[in-house]
């Protein structure tokens, strides 16, 4: 009796940290995952032409298609 309810008492804590820690790594993980996103989005940003050179671009094309 006393050895089956320490075993469960044992195994119902162990259980109860590791959810615990689990839901801990979960946060952690959403953290880092959102931060890699926001670094790749400003990067990619950063990489993008300016408005004013895809503005400049499509007059140029348009113009070259407008050419005999």
């Amino acid at each position: 009796g006393m050895a089956t309810w320490l075993t469960e008492r044992l195994s119902n804590e162990v259980a109860s940290h590791t959810r615990a820690a689990n839901q801990r790594i979960a946060e952690r993980f959403t953290e880092l995952a959102h931060r890699q996103i926001e670094r790749i989005a400003g990067w990619l940003s950063e990489q993008a032409a300016a408005d004013e050179a895809l503005d400049r671009l499509e007059r140029l094309a348009s113009d070259l298609q407008e050419t005999p």
